[in-house]
């Protein structure tokens, strides 16, 4: 049995998916015997039943009162590991001072760097990207061992600092059930206004701006190139991009469906019901990208392109579809669509690797080796 203290950014009942990760590695490591003590700003459900986990909620985030009440908990625990999921911002320079000299163990999983450089950016973008390059080296210096969500994140702790502090990947798994007990396919297609007896293609996200540019484009080649096809869209913001994608593209209204934010349960339901999900990015491809751990734990057949920061795992693994661009997308559906076999092989290699590679049981087996002295090493 091992102590944990966990620093988060956020915690359920507030939404996110850095609050549903910690959720889960909260959960897992008591699951296994563990201890664990989560400290998060409001709204955190300190009055959850969770065996084995105690949650803290700080009425005003990471402040001096809350940094005070934490290190007297490190201190009250001093075989206790903290690990703080990092994100930008998530602690001022105050903070960061403080956790320089906080005693004990202190891990830091990188769920994000830094805000950044991008060449001509507006001058208050470059000096937030200014501001989370130096809270992050303060944070990295100050870890015992560093973690990253995704292997690429190495290049840019590098850059802060070298490799002074090799850093070891733990996947991000999906915060979505990773399997439903009853589903009635045919009631939940036709709840939507959709002919089950159609094909249905299905995209999760919440519909940033570069993807929303892409998706567009795909979806109106995808539209154009299968007369029959139906697409389903879910997350936030998918209302608003069904209004405007309709507006431009008439003659697609009774093909085109959103759901919005819906809970975990629904979410699962919506990609069960569809027969290929795709994923347009304009960087490519990553692990971090939670949607896509969602369809892989569920064997469904994703479509996905290359871009800079693809990683090289999806490829050697075989479990998407991968294009070369955004451009042969909605012809790489197409043909999914047409091939029941394939699209049903590719689903079940997803469903596999996703129980091999990303899992929660895989993240909390990873902390439990570490915590024992047995390093992964290198992110690959």
């Amino acid at each position: 049995m091992a102590d944990w203290t966990l620093l988060a950014p956020e915690y359920p009942p507030a939404l996110g998916g850095v609050a549903g990760y910690v959720e889960q590695v909260a959960r897992g490591l008591a699951t296994r015997g563990d201890t664990v003590e989560v400290w998060a700003p409001r709204p955190a459900d300190s009055g959850a039943v969770l065996p084995g986990v105690v949650v803290r909620e700080l009425e005003h985030g990471f402040d001096r009162r809350a940094r005070a009440a934490i290190a007297a908990s490190v201190r009250a625990r001093p075989n206790a590991v903290t690990l703080v999921e990092y994100v930008p911002r998530m602690l001022g320079a105050a903070a960061v001072a403080w956790l320089s000299r906080l005693p004990g163990a202190v891990w830091v999983m990188f769920h994000e760097v830094a805000h950044p450089f991008e060449r001509g950016q507006p001058l208050k973008h470059r000096a937030r990207a200014l501001e989370t390059h130096a809270l992050a080296f303060g944070v990295k210096r100050r870890a015992d061992r560093v973690l990253v969500s995704v292997p690429g994140c190495e290049r840019a702790l590098e850059w802060l600092g070298g490799r002074d502090k090799p850093a070891t990947w733990l996947p991000i798994p999906s915060n979505l059930p990773t399997a439903l007990s009853s589903f009635d396919r045919t009631s939940f297609v036709e709840s939507l206004g959709f002919d089950p007896g159609r094909p249905i293609v299905g995209h999760f996200s919440s519909f940033g701006e570069r993807v929303a540019s892409m998706l567009e484009r795909t979806l109106a080649e995808l539209f154009v190139r299968d007369p029959h096809v139906q697409v389903l869209l879910l997350g936030g913001r998918s209302n608003e991009f069904v209004e405007r994608f309709v507006q431009t593209h008439p003659g697609v209204e009774g093909r085109l469906r959103a759901l919005g934010r819906v809970d975990e349960v629904r979410a699962a339901e919506a990609i069960v019901a569809c027969d290929v999900l795709l994923y347009p990015f304009p960087d490519g491809i990553s692990t971090r990208r939670t949607s896509v751990m969602a369809a892989l734990a569920l064997g469904k057949a994703v479509v996905t392109n290359h871009g800079e920061n693809s990683e090289g795992l999806f490829e050697r693994e075989r479990c998407v579809a991968l294009v070369s661009s955004e451009g042969e997308i909605a012809a790489r559906v197409t043909t999914l669509l047409a091939d029941r076999a394939g699209r049903e092989k590719l689903g079940a290699r997803a469903r596999e690797v996703y129980f091999e590679r990303f899992s929660i049981d895989v993240v909390v087996a990873g902390l439990s080796l570490l915590r024992s002295g047995a390093d992964q090493g290198h992110v690959d």
